[in-house]
């Protein structure tokens, strides 16, 4: 990765158990075990504990979303692995097209898919999440959302077919209500994954901003 290449910064990647292995709460079981392993063996490798941005894409950016907003969620606390000892805050998020509420996945026209049986949320969930309230509510970061949360930037492709655009826009929205410093950068045109040079430049202004105590601004000007 380039930007560990600079020298800054150390990248950590994070495994966890998919849908045909495990369902909900699982997941973010299997993060929160990989973040504290991080802030353990903080002294061992020369990193700093207090300043961690999670950075994930899809079902990826759906996790990084839930650890932001949950590190003081004392009913997802898996307490998984041997450094339950450890905290669960993040200095910062950075969330590319992550599903952000689970009970609303399906409602814009053209994406009714997300609420048959077999769609990868309700693979997630143990059913359609409909049909499971109380534990699509668990899974979806936008219920968790409060004022402690973590910084966020988001980007999402205004023309994806897999993730509502609309999820991204209301997530947002959501924390910018509970005070949270959340930048969200629409990518006009954009499918379900992008990259290039601008996009670069807003998620290292970013983590310039969050981990490197840099002056610069995160823009949030869409992305032509």
């Amino acid at each position: 990765m380039p930007l560990v290449r600079q020298g800054d910064y150390v990248a950590v990647s994070i495994g966890y158990r998919l849908t045909d292995e495990a369902s909900w709460p699982s997941q973010i079981h299997d993060c929160q075990a990989g973040l504290r392993w991080v802030k353990a063996n903080a002294e061992k490798y020369n990193w700093d504990p207090e300043k961690i941005v999670v950075w994930g894409s899809s079902a990826g950016g759906h996790l990084v979303a839930m650890l932001g907003v949950s590190a003081d969620v004392k009913e997802l606390d898996g307490k998984l692995g041997p450094h339950a000892d450890q905290d669960l805050t993040v200095a910062g998020v950075v969330d590319f097209f992550g599903p952000a509420n689970m009970l609303t996945m399906g409602e814009p026209v053209g994406f009714e898919r997300h609420d048959s049986p077999d769609s990868p949320e309700s693979k997630l969930l143990g059913g359609p999440a409909k049909e499971n309230v109380d534990v699509a509510k668990s899974a979806s970061p936008q219920m968790h959302v409060s004022k402690e949360d973590a910084p966020f930037l988001i980007l999402h492709g205004t023309e994806d077919a897999t993730v509502p655009f609309q999820q991204s826009v209301n997530f947002h929205e959501a924390l910018q209500k509970a005070g949270v410093d959340s930048t969200f950068v629409h990518v006009k045109g954009g499918g379900h994954g992008f990259g290039g040079q601008e996009i670069n430049e807003r998620v290292e202004a970013f983590l310039a901003k969050t981990l490197l105590g840099e002056d610069v601004e995160v823009s949030d000007k869409p992305i032509e």
